[in-house]
């Protein structure tokens, strides 16, 4: 049986950054045309050509094509699994999440293709698989190559994977947590199911302060922007690519549902001493 994939990528920058990387995204599955006798398409006019050109070739409920990516592929992703939003944050910098599963690996080549065509926008990858000593974790994109970012991999595979076990009855998700605690001690984890649940937690606390405050990251942006700091610029982009890779505007449901599994799960560690 194939083993399963799953990734996520933000990029971002500007709505012109975006305009360019939707107009890429079409030329890469030879959908793109220059207008002609009229101004340049709008981002609302380019996202619904790319929703034409997925009804065209794909169901209607995914966001976008895996081949839109690069017309050089090696990976895949699974119909039906694919979601692009393309939203502006609080604090003014546009971005576009990318979400999909995948019977291949996740392809960093295909992605920084997208990020080079599209003029090297900060983008920041997700991505993990079922095996839980695989390649899990993000990747940052910038300035054309790649950084890896090693801080949260365990809690990357959690929510990718397994979305913090939502949706599960305590028994079932104590039981799916027993098995997690046992791959931790075959893969010689220094860390426990309880101690990775609590770094999830303080993981998704974090990156939510970091945007908490839109005023106060737009004049930093703007003064960053004034001064040509490219690298404070380039911390203020990392912040919203993470919040929205994590969903943290959702943070009330996850932290919640930590919550509740934790403490079924200590309550099952208690009873097994």
């Amino acid at each position: 049986m194939a083993m399963r994939h799953c990734a996520r990528v933000c990029a971002v920058g500007t709505e012109a950054d975006m305009r360019l990387m939707c107009q890429v995204m079409l030329d890469n599955i030879d959908y793109w045309e220059e207008p002609v006798d009229r101004p340049p398409y709008t981002l609302k006019e380019l996202q619904e050509q790319l929703h034409h050109a997925v009804r065209e070739n794909g169901p209607e409920t995914d966001g976008f094509l895996y081949e839109m990516i690069s017309p050089k592929r090696y990976g895949s992703a699974e119909t039906g699994t694919l979601r692009l939003r393309i939203d502006q944050d609080g604090c003014g910098l546009w971005y576009a999440c990318f979400a999909y599963e995948s019977v291949t690996p996740f392809q960093t080549r295909e992605w920084i293709d997208l990020h080079k065509r599209c003029s090297h926008p900060l983008m920041v990858a997700l991505r993990a698989s079922e095996d839980l000593g695989g390649e899990n974790g993000e990747i940052i994109f910038t300035a054309g190559g790649t950084l890896d970012n090693w801080d949260s991999m365990l809690e990357s595979w959690m929510w990718l994977m397994e979305q913090y076990e939502c949706g599960y009855p305590p028994e079932e998700a104590v039981a799916r947590l027993d098995r997690l605690q046992a791959a931790l001690e075959a893969d010689e984890y220094d860390m426990s199911v309880d101690e990775l649940l609590g770094s999830c937690e303080r993981n998704l606390s974090a990156l939510a302060l970091d945007v908490q405050d839109s005023e106060a990251l737009r004049q930093g942006i703007a003064q960053a922007v004034e001064r040509r700091d490219f690298s404070r610029l380039m911390e203020y982009a990392h912040a919203v690519a993470e919040a929205a890779l994590w969903e943290t505007e959702h943070n009330a449901k996850w932290l919640a549902c930590i919550g509740t599994i934790r403490e079924a799960w200590l309550e099952h560690m208690r009873e097994g001493v």
